[in-house]
């Protein structure tokens, strides 16, 4: 949903009630930040759950590689990270520490295997993270198949 879609909401439903006009836009004002803040942990969880989905439509494509290069651990290359900069979000009202609360929960809410890594994309050394990056650690060392090949070259 939009601002707008909220602002008509609350706008029809104080209608409804006789509340004037001024009233209804006081409301808004008052509520306008945590609307925002809505909209941008929407817009990440949706980035979460997309990211979710592709990382176990890559894991079904490497279950179908040969057993003989299974053991050769020659793979599809599965990124198992998840990076987020705070100039993605729609609306700029959520830092980038409480960026990596919100994924955390969102993490913990829909089981997804991710740990968080580290900040990322600091303009210089007196300004703060752009960025945040969560690893999939368990996957990230030993592969789709068991062995070390983040850590590994193949022999």
């Amino acid at each position: 949903m939009s601002i707008n879609d909220y602002y008509a909401a609350l706008s029809m439903g104080c209608k409804k009630h006789n509340i004037p006009s001024t009233l209804i836009n006081e409301i808004f004002k008052y509520e306008i930040e945590s609307i925002r803040k809505k909209i941008n942990v929407d817009f990440l969880e949706n980035k979460l759950t997309a990211y979710q989905k592709l990382v176990m439509e890559r894991r079904k494509v490497n279950k179908s590689v040969p057993m003989d290069l299974r053991e050769k651990n020659v793979h599809l290359s599965i990124a198992e990270e998840f990076v987020f900069h705070i100039d993605e979000y729609p609306y700029s009202n959520i830092g980038i520490e409480e960026t990596a609360c919100i994924i955390e929960k969102l993490v913990a809410k829909h089981k997804i295997e991710l740990k968080f890594a580290f900040y990322c994309c600091f303009p210089n050394q007196d300004e703060p993270a752009k960025g945040v990056r969560f690893i999939n650690y368990d996957r990230f060392y030993r592969g789709p198949f068991g062995s070390m090949s983040g850590v590994e070259s193949i022999t």
